[in-house]
């Protein structure tokens, strides 16, 4: 081969490589473009977690892309993956997306990590001053309000939304969430089948409309939507054992037997799947069977009023006489305690800002050994005041107690540090 014949086929190699990586980059530039575009019209529908997929795929090809970075950041946050959006939130910042942008969506964080109560002013100033992502803003106050047992506030913030956003399934689910909190579920049902209507694949919302329908005695009504939210997440435990609920209504018992045995065969200390099998015994006649189920129904959750009242009539057909006034003064104490509870919820609302009034319920909750729930009451008054010391101090025994000596040492430390005074 000549030296000119090897030129000239080193020249047509080097050209076909050229051809091939230009082909590639722009092929990945396409692929970019089109996932970025994805994941816009994806969180502009509501479907965070299509968005997010879309916005990693774009975050392969454009890794320095601060409009992506801060989209991913939204999408994130929006599905509760909270350390991933102030991950992708830092990039988009430090690779200079719009500082305004980025305060508004840091501020939504807080709101979601609990903090509400630092950045609320300047979350409904904007919604005041009709800020074009006032439905974004609206979407984290609205159940960020239900969770705080603000209910004015949260009736102002999905009202609104609504407005702007009548397509919302989400929308429609916190208005429902609302309801039912105002104790009216057929009008909660409502609300729920809209927000069903704009997503039919959600079981979530559909295991929310066929729990408003069971409350208001419509089980026949109920069941379908069960029976599709199992079929989208069939391993959904608590919608097994709302379906088992249902078809006890139904007087299908033998069904109604069969699903919460499925639940149990993989949960066996859940709660309330004991307490249900407890009662299905219970309508077939066989006290002595149900009592077995009630008691450890009882013992994980003390304050189940349904299961210490089914366990009462179990003991008067089987027990003692002191067994039965044990029971019976069970059930006077656990009346005694939800009627507190109730009172305690009622002034909550009237003053949603009231530390000591969540306090006063986590503390009732967790000496009556529902953990989960107390927990839950304490980190709401922490979210109306953080430094509110003698929560922290509850925290802090709670997790010790718990082995999370972590969390306990975390509480230990606020629960010393000085106040923080407001004006």
């Amino acid at each position: 081969m000549t030296v000119r014949r090897l030129y000239r086929l080193l020249a047509a190699v080097l050209l076909l490589v050229g051809l091939g990586i230009s082909g590639w980059t722009t092929a990945g530039q396409v692929q970019g473009w089109r996932h970025l575009r994805a994941g816009r019209e994806a969180l502009e529908q509501g479907d965070a977690e299509t968005a997010r997929t879309h916005l990693a795929e774009c975050l392969r090809v454009w890794p320095s892309s601060a409009e992506a970075r801060f989209l991913a950041a939204q999408a994130a946050r929006r599905c509760g993956e909270l350390d991933e959006a102030r991950g992708h939130l830092r990039a988009a910042a430090e690779l200079g997306w719009v500082e305004q942008a980025i305060d508004l969506e840091r501020s939504l964080l807080r709101v979601q990590q609990g903090e509400l109560a630092a950045v609320e002013p300047f979350l409904r100033d904007c919604v005041d001053r009709e800020h074009p992502s006032s439905d974004l803003i609206l979407e984290v106050l609205a159940p960020a309000y239900l969770r705080n047992f603000q209910l004015h506030q949260a009736e102002q913030c999905v009202n609104r939304w609504l407005e702007l956003r009548p397509q919302s399934a989400t929308a429609w689910y916190c208005k429902g969430t609302l309801l039912e909190r105002k104790h009216n579920p057929s009008q909660a049902a409502e609300a729920y089948l809209k927000a069903v209507g704009w997503n039919p694949a959600h079981s979530g919302f559909r295991l929310c409309l066929a729990g408003a329908l069971l409350e208001a005695n419509r089980p026949s009504e109920a069941r379908p939507h069960l029976e599709e939210a199992l079929r989208l997440a069939p391993d959904n435990v608590e919608g097994k054992v709302s379906l088992g609920r249902c078809l006890r209504r139904l007087d299908e018992r033998d069904e109604a037997i069969r699903v919460v045995n499925e639940v149990l065969s993989g949960e066996p200390d859940h709660g309330e799947a004991l307490c249900l099998r407890g009662l299905l015994e219970l309508d077939g006649g066989r006290p002595q069977e149900a009592a077995r189920y009630l008691q450890r129904a009882v013992e994980r959750h003390p304050l189940n009023r349904e299961a210490i009242y089914g366990w009462l009539r179990c003991l008067q057909r089987l027990g003692t006489t002191e067994q039965i006034e044990g029971c019976r003064k069970r059930l006077e104490e656990c009346d005694a305690v939800l009627g507190q509870l109730g009172e305690l919820t009622r002034a909550i609302v009237g003053r949603p800002a009231d530390a000591d009034l969540r306090f006063r319920a986590g503390e009732i909750y967790l000496k009556n050994g529902e953990q989960k729930e107390g927990i839950r009451w304490l980190h709401s008054a922490l979210a109306a005041r953080p430094d509110h010391a003698a929560t922290h101090r509850l925290l802090a025994e709670t997790y010790r107690r718990q082995g999370q000596v972590d969390l306990a040492a975390r509480h230990e430390r606020l629960a010393e540090a000085p106040p923080v005074f407001v004006p």
